[in-house]
């Protein structure tokens, strides 16, 4: 049995690994320069930055489609990836609101064709049932995180210290050195399913529709309270369109997506949960968490970096685990549940045995990160590898949008849960704190035990 992972797997993980380095440095700046320079209350904050996440996922499913019909994954991706690195530029501009928004729409118009389509593309390069593929998907997931981890400590302190334009300026650099590299080894692209030869015109169209796009999402995220209300409109004429296009499909193959559905909606619930790293818990930890060590004070968005950093260190060893074990992906899903309710339960600990001076320590907030990052390891890599096993050939494209929908609407979930523990008075600050992570730990844990209950009944069924 070949166990040797392809080379393309290596390339297209050091690319995603620049791209995860431009969303991390965004993903911990965002929402701290937002209050800090724009001067934005926590709830305007958080609107926008749930947005905002909300597109860069959404946008995805566009992307599929554009690849599948029209670029290919070879072209979308490098297009997209070079209008990231734009948009960063875009942001590094000093004292200009005009060119903030501009450059968050451009990160979301090059990100929908980068993301979702990196992660169809790399399915493309293992055989049909292919034995490598959970392992080359958790591998994929695992080494992206190098760049989050990167982000977190470059971004953050830069950010914080030197000036906030400066971390996004470090943002725009990663993402340049991921394209030089997607340019230098393309010749290891190359797969034998990859079929798709972009005309000039195709990609004349793509040049021109990104163009046009970037812009329409910065003025999406200028009159965020209204989107917010349309966005599940627009997402449930997706998922129709994607019924619709399926319809065709053998009983099997419909069968395999029915079950990715279900994935889908756990994902949607898990990360909802999660998102909230880049929103509650960076506020949480500048105004909750004493962060003074011996080393120095360590920047309230550096703490993020205890995410990638356990992602990269757990990451392999939990990969050899599963494939040990033989876990299936709903107990897999499972056992993320629960490390989730468990870190939500920690912090909201925290909040009930904090000082006279309302603050927690160190400990707490690490801890709960960990935990969150285990349980992204064992749900993250599961979605993606499942969306590459149930999707049919010729909608590998539009299938994986559709995983990146489902990450779209957790994070338009993150903004509803995050409106809730938004802080309007100080005095109340952290009873909305504790009140709000002691609903989430126990909604997580309820969510195990309906996992377990759903497992059983399943082994029931095909014993």
């Amino acid at each position: 049995m070949n166990t040797t992972q392809p080379k393309a797997l290596y390339l297209l993980n050091f690319v995603s690994m620049w791209e995860c380095f431009s969303y991390y440095g965004m993903r911990v700046l965002l929402v701290l320069f937002m209050t800090h320079e724009l001067l934005f209350n926590d709830q305007q904050a958080f609107i926008l930055y749930a947005l905002y996440t909300t597109l860069i996922e959404f946008g995805g499913v566009a992307g599929g489609i554009i690849a599948d019909r029209f670029l290919g994954f070879r072209r979308s991706i490098t297009l997209g990836g070079w209008t990231i690195a734009l948009g960063h530029l875009a942001m590094a501009i000093p004292d200009s609101q005009i060119s903030f928004f501009l450059g968050l729409g451009l990160i979301i118009a090059g990100t929908s064709l980068f993301r979702s389509n990196v992660a169809a593309f790399l399915g493309e390069f293992y055989e049909q049932n292919d034995t490598r593929l959970d392992a080359g998907y958790t591998i994929y997931y695992t080494g992206i995180n190098i760049g989050g981890f990167l982000a977190a400590i470059l971004c953050g302190f830069a950010g914080e210290v030197y000036g906030w334009h400066i971390g996004f300026g470090l943002a725009a650099l990663g993402m340049l050195m991921g394209n030089i590299a997607l340019l230098m080894g393309k010749k290891l692209l190359t797969p034998s399913r990859e079929q798709k030869q972009p005309t000039k015109i195709a990609t004349a169209i793509g040049i021109l529709g990104l163009a046009i796009f970037g812009p329409i999402c910065a003025i999406a995220l200028y009159y965020a309270d209204v989107l917010t209300l349309w966005f599940p409109l627009v997402a449930i004429a997706c998922i129709y369109y994607a019924v619709r296009q399926t319809k065709d499909c053998s009983r099997s193959e419909k069968q395999g997506l029915k079950r990715l559905g279900l994935y889908i909606l756990f994902l949607i619930l898990f990360y909802g949960c999660e998102e909230q790293l880049g929103s509650t818990l960076v506020l949480f930890a500048e105004r909750h968490i004493d962060r003074q060590t011996i080393f120095g004070m360590i920047p309230s968005s550096s703490l993020i970096t205890f995410n990638p950093l356990t992602i990269l260190i757990a990451g392999p060893l939990l990969s050899r685990c599963i494939q040990t074990w033989n876990f299936c992906d709903l107990k897999k899903i499972l056992w993320s549940f629960v490390l989730l309710g468990l870190s939500f339960c920690l912090l909201a600990m925290s909040c009930y045995t904090a000082s006279i001076n309302e603050m927690v320590g160190l400990g707490y907030g690490i801890g709960s990160i960990v935990l969150i990052a285990l349980g992204e390891i064992l749900i993250g890599p599961t979605l993606f590898a499942a969306a590459s096993k149930y999707a049919p050939a010729k909608f590998q494209g539009l299938v994986m949008g559709m995983v990146t929908l489902g990450f779209s609407l957790a994070n338009l979930f993150s903004g509803l849960l995050s409106q809730t523990m938004a802080i309007t008075e100080e005095t109340e600050s952290l009873g909305i704190y504790a009140g709000g992570f002691s609903t989430l730990g126990v909604a997580a844990l309820l969510i195990a035990f309906l996992l377990m209950m759903i497992q059983r009944q399943t082994k029931r069924v095909t014993a």
